[in-house]
């Protein structure tokens, strides 16, 4: 599947080249691969996540892979990954009737209205930020093959609450930097709700993402 994924497409303008390496040969030794965690990640999570992102650290401890902290500054990228958001989603509804706009989510809504606001120089700007954010992202990746921090800082929600900016603050930064990542279950809280992991890897090393999601499900129940 992945294979199949990668293959490059002509009808992408943005497309990569075709898959320069395959699974296999990314397939090195756990033992040689280099992990590191989100430094400072522990202490915006609640307790139950806290407990279960510390068990899977402990779990690549005894793969042989000793997470090491990686101190990225993430300063900024929320404010980015906002203004990029809001003009797709003004973008993407510009061509609607206003019947058709009405059924539209109110995020989403909301997101399109502030997106009108905003003039073409604060978009480019948005997009220079990105690339600074992706060049201190990849930095970090120079001395790690991948990077591990909690899914969400909470556990899930219940489906009446509200959005929260502080449930999920370690996602979005590598979507804009397009890195490629995976949740894999990692603990349950006291209330039994899911609780994910997150695999970050370099540009492109989404085999040695999934061999390590692999290693750290197998045999796991899954429980706090």
């Amino acid at each position: 599947l992945l294979g199949t994924l990668s293959s490059s497409d002509d009808r992408d303008p943005y497309r990569a080249p075709a898959f320069a390496r395959t699974p296999e040969e990314l397939a090195h030794p756990l033992r040689a691969l280099k992990v590191g965690c989100l430094a400072g990640a522990q202490e915006q999570c609640t307790k139950d996540v806290r407990t279960a992102f510390d068990a899977m650290l402990g779990r690549a401890r005894a793969l042989g892979l000793p997470p090491v902290a990686v101190d990225l500054s993430l300063e900024g990228a929320r404010q980015v990954l906002t203004t990029l958001f809001n003009a797709r989603a003004a973008h993407t509804l510009r061509g609607l009737s206003a019947p058709a706009r009405a059924l539209v989510d109110g995020s989403i809504e909301q997101a399109a209205r502030e997106g009108e606001k905003l003039s073409a120089l604060d978009y480019l700007a948005a997009e220079a930020d990105r690339t600074a954010l992706a060049l201190r992202v990849a930095q970090a990746f120079r001395s790690h093959d991948l990077l591990l921090t909690p899914t969400t800082a909470e556990p899930a929600p219940r489906v009446d609450a509200g959005f929260s900016p502080k449930r999920a603050p370690f996602t979005g930064i590598f979507s804009l930097t397009r890195q490629p990542a995976i949740s894999i279950p990692c603990g349950v809280t006291r209330a039994g709700l899911p609780i994910g992991l997150q695999i970050v890897g370099r540009h492109f090393e989404e085999a040695l993402v999934l061999r390590l999601a692999a290693a750290l499900e197998a045999g796991n129940a899954f429980a706090v």
